[in-house]
């Protein structure tokens, strides 16, 4: 989740789906201050040793606490086709040295880390996207909700809030990531991502 200094932009993000890009466009808007956190959340800062703002914190988990008023902030998310979003967080795991998952995602294969994700044995990040976006009482109170691929519609909808907006690349490897799976896994993680999947109209072989 992050918060925009000027307090009228609230983005909550799951994990893959944009967070640092669009950090990196609004690096001038949004509050990376630590020591704020506790305004917005008091009592609820999971690590004391933090220093920077937890990005991937639940709205189920921020709405029972969020100390300012909720209502005056245009709230945003952006979503992914799951199946993909999967592939993309094994795939980072596997280059990314200093991540605590790293070292077991070298000794499976995918397969295998999907059954781990449906077990609940994998990193908290992976979690389903609707643990990420609904709200304590299982509710989407977004202003707008953005698919993964509308970049254009994200900037756009950025620059007419009144945004100064960086010019920041899109790193997205491209990956044939329907390779990666197998009739069962994506039975699996239709089954593990049915709410979203339902919600936003994901389909495997779109």
């Amino acid at each position: 989740m992050r918060f925009t200094k000027d307090e009228r932009l609230m983005m909550i993000s799951p994990s893959r789906t944009r967070n640092k890009w669009i950090r990196k466009v609004m690096k001038d808007h949004v509050i990376d201050d630590i020591s704020l956190y506790e305004k917005y959340m008091p009592g609820r800062l999971d690590n004391p040793n933090r220093e920077v703002w937890p990005p991937h914190t639940p709205n189920n988990m921020i709405t029972p606490y969020f100390a300012l008023d909720r209502s005056k902030y245009t709230k945003i998310t952006v979503v992914r086709n799951p199946w993909e979003r999967y592939t993309s967080y094994f795939d980072g795991l596997l280059e990314k040295p200093s991540h605590p998952f790293h070292k077991i995602a070298k000794e499976i294969d995918f397969t295998r880390f999907i059954k781990m994700a449906a077990l609940g044995m994998t990193f908290f990040d992976i979690q389903p996207q609707m643990h990420f976006i609904a709200d304590h009482k299982g509710e989407l109170d977004y202003d707008r909700i953005f698919d993964f691929d509308d970049r254009e519609g994200i900037l756009n909808f950025l620059s007419d809030m009144g945004y100064s907006l960086h010019d920041e690349p899109v790193t997205q490897k491209e990956r044939e990531w329907r390779a990666y799976y197998t009739p069962e896994t994506i039975k699996i993680v239709d089954h593990l991502c049915q709410m979203e999947i339902r919600r936003f109209g994901y389909k495997f072989d779109k």
